[in-house]
């Protein structure tokens, strides 16, 4: 499971114990396989490194360079936007900010790529449409076991403005607690940001703890286990 990053933490650099995918970890003397290539997104310097735990061939870690916090705001959206641009066959998510509120690696901010993959949250239906004042951008909830908006559009300007205000309007009602994972993909000419609603004060029942006793992330709450 992914907390044998915790065991890999616990050694190596002072750089390294802070951070389980610090750049520090790369050929070092305990991973002396473990390759980045390194890319600026949007004037901050990441590297991509394939992650030890893959869900499908393919399936990259985009990790911020500097070790910094996991944060949750229109940057993120921004920052994904921008990436796939580059990316256009890749789906790529971001986890939260908030421990046990589908945060994986608080500790360091990072991105997740994973080429021409289809979840169920991408495939569920639209339980009520929602037209915002900007042209050309759509949104709807979901008909999805956690709560889901998506929004759509071709407009990336107009997708990052409408989920920032968003993302930081659910994050005010309580905060510390709340917080959202994001899926970001393109569907034809349009790109679409899933939007996945998380609070940590709701957790797994400890009868279903047996199927999956760590926390949920990005992929999970997706239905990735379906």
């Amino acid at each position: 499971v992914r907390d044998s990053y915790q065991q890999d933490a616990q050694q190596g650099s002072a750089l390294q114990a802070a951070s389980r995918i610090a750049f520090d970890w790369v050929e070092s003397v305990d991973k002396p396989l473990l390759r980045a290539y390194e890319k600026t997104i949007r004037d901050r310097k990441y590297f991509f490194q394939l992650t030890p735990y893959p869900v499908v061939p393919y399936h990259f870690v985009l990790v911020q360079r500097a070790v910094s916090p996991m944060r949750m705001d229109g940057e993120n959206v921004a920052d994904l936007l921008c990436l796939l641009e580059q990316m256009p066959h890749y789906v790529l998510v971001s986890n939260s900010d908030v421990v046990n509120a589908g945060a994986s690696i608080p500790e360091h901010h990072h991105y997740q790529c994973l080429r021409a993959l289809s979840l169920p949250l991408m495939q569920a239906a639209v339980l009520k449409d929602y037209q915002f004042d900007q042209d050309g951008l759509r949104g709807g909830l979901l008909h999805f076991p956690s709560t889901v908006c998506r929004f759509v559009s071709s407009d990336h300007e107009a997708l990052i403005a409408k989920t920032t205000r968003v993302i930081a309007a659910f994050k005010k009602t309580d905060p510390g607690h709340a917080s959202v994972n994001l899926c970001v993909h393109k569907q034809d000419d349009e790109t679409i940001v899933h939007m996945v609603f998380r609070n940590n004060h709701y957790q797994t029942s400890d009868s279903y703890q047996k199927i999956k006793s760590e926390g949920l992330g990005i992929l999970e709450v997706s239905g990735m286990g379906i």
